[in-house]
Formats: C-alpha cells, structure tokens, sequence
C-alpha cells in the first residue's frame, strides 16, 4: 500500500505543479489521455494511482489503458536477435566484475540467506548483489527494521552499505559499457521512436496530450542510456520517472520549428546532457530547452551510427563483435 500511497502522492503534486504552467490538464478529456502499461499488475495498478492524482476526475474513468507485450515499451520495433548476445555480454562482464570481489560475494551470499525465504528454492537470487539489493530496498525505503535469521543472526546497517556501494559501483561501470550502450539503443529505439511521434501529435492540435508509459526500472535504465544521460544512481528510486515536456513557440507556425521539449530525470532537468541537442534555448537560470528537430535528426539520421549501420533491421544482424 505505501507504494500505491506514493504514487497518488507524486500525482497530485504534479497536478499542482503543472496546473499552473499548463490549464488544460484542468479540462483533459479521455480521448487527450493515452496510458501504455505492462502486462504485470504492480505497473497497472501504479498507473491507476499515479493518474488518480494527476488527472481530471471525469477523464480518468473512462481513458483506455493499453497493454504493452513489452517491458521495453518496442511497440512496431520489436524483434531483434542481437541484443541477446549483447545481453550475454554486459552479463558476463558483471559475473567477472562480482567474481573479483569475493568479499562482495560473500557479503551478498550470507545477506541473502537472511533475506529470502529457506523454505523456497534460493537460487541464484541469494547470490546476487542486485536481487539482494532490491530486496533491501523493501525494509529501507519503508522505514522497516532489518531482518534477522535468528537473534543472533541480523543484517546489520554495514551490510546495506556494502551492498548498495558496490552495486552503484558496478553501474557506473556498466554504463560505460559499449555493449551495455549498443543493447540500451536497440532496446529504446521503439520506445524513443514512438515519444517522437506523440510529442508531433501534441502540437498538430490532434493529440493526445498526456501520455504515460508505465514501465519498470529496466525500462528507464534502457531509455536513460540511449538518450546519452549521465550515470545517476538515484535514478531507480521508487515511483522512478522521467518526463519529457513539450513547448510550442506560437509566433512560429512553421513545421517542426519553434517546438522544444525538455527533459526530467526525477524532477531535476537533465536536457543539458543529451549529446544530441545542438544549440540549447535557454529560458531563465533554470530551464533549457531543446528543438524537437534535434531528436529528430538523431533518430533518422544518427541514432545507429555507433553501430556502424542506417537503420534498425541491420542493426539488429550486425556482428557486434
């Protein structure tokens, strides 16, 4: 329930925040709001909470949610073999990296005997820094003693701080990863393609005007990667989200120009560190924004010239070796 409790929270301060800069989400209607989620209940049920929120009363009880057969949000841009090989080797890299911190795997071993169930099969889960992590997270992001195996046997605040440095660590040194890179572009290309489109649909008059895509922490690692963003590793917190923001300059009428989005990673905005926004406009102190034309331009033009091919389908065959 307290993730329920914080999403309707986020909702709602968004609601208040927007409201101000934006009038018609007062009026949104069910045909203006567009809900893509995953077929997993907790990203259905976030979406609900989070538009409770957010959104007017009248359109939320009748707007369409649809279901997305992937965690990565591909839609037309799906299939694409590679990637599991680039997948085996950001995989491989990150048991070499754990195989060379013993004490690490050791640390993760005994913390996750404690964690996880000894009446289920413990698998490889007791084991991984990672899953052991996320399992922490569930006692420290609710304020939740720790859990012992026997008086004598507790996970201490040490063991947290092991676990969680370690894997940060580990994250920072995957997103310098060029396989990591390459598999993120692939991954996001459906997903960034079909943003592009609903930003253009936004100014044509046509709609709709808010869209929510209601994904998994995969889904922004993957997204925040092939947008070039800096490592944050604050970025998979609870209710994690990242927000484009579209502008409309209505003295220009011409085409794409005179349209800008910014981006928001958690709240703080993070359009300075997209590489392929040329010539940023500056609004105040505070706010940048960049031309629509730019992402534009990098999904027709440059978005797979890391990997040395034009276009998706050969991207998706290319020896990454």
């Amino acid at each position: 329930m307290q993730g329920i409790t914080q999403l309707l929270k986020l909702g709602h301060l968004l609601r208040e925040t927007y409201r101000r800069i934006w009038p018609k989400l007062k009026s949104l209607n069910p045909e203006e709001v567009i809900v893509y989620s995953t077929r997993y209940r907790r990203t259905f049920q976030s979406a609900l909470a989070f538009l409770f929120g957010l959104a007017p009363r009248d359109a939320l009880s009748r707007v369409g949610i649809h279901e997305s057969q992937s965690m990565s949000f591909c839609f037309k841009d799906c299939g694409c073999p590679v990637t599991e090989k680039l997948s085996k080797y950001v995989r491989k890299n990150i048991s070499h990296q754990l195989r060379s911190h013993p004490a690490v795997a050791n640390l993760a071993d005994t913390t996750g005997r404690i964690l996880f169930s000894t009446n289920a099969e413990q698998g490889p889960l007791g084991s991984d820094p990672h899953a052991v992590r996320d399992a922490l997270l569930s006692f420290v992001c609710h304020r939740s003693g720790l859990p012992c195996e026997s008086p004598l046997s507790c996970i201490k605040r040490q063991n947290v701080v092991g676990i969680f440095a370690y894997t940060d660590w580990v994250n920072y040194q995957k997103w310098r990863n060029v396989y990591w890179k390459r598999y993120c572009l692939l991954k996001s290309y459906g997903l960034i393609r079909h943003v592009v489109q609903q930003m253009l649909q936004m100014v044509s008059n046509s709609g709709p005007y808010l869209v929510l895509y209601s994904g998994h922490d995969h889904t922004l690692e993957q997204l925040a990667t092939a947008l070039g963003l800096q490592n944050d590793p604050f970025l998979l917190r609870y209710a994690a989200r990242i927000i484009f923001e579209v502008y409309q300059d209505n003295r220009v009428s011409n085409n794409a120009k005179g349209i800008y989005f910014r981006l928001l990673s958690n709240g703080k905005d993070v359009t300075k560190q997209i590489g392929f926004c040329k010539n940023l406009i500056t609004v105040d102190s505070k706010i940048s924004l960049c031309k629509i034309e730019d992402i534009v331009r990098f999904l027709h033009d440059d978005y797979f010239g890391t990997l040395n091919v034009s276009n998706f389908k050969d991207a998706c065959v290319y020896k990454n070796d």
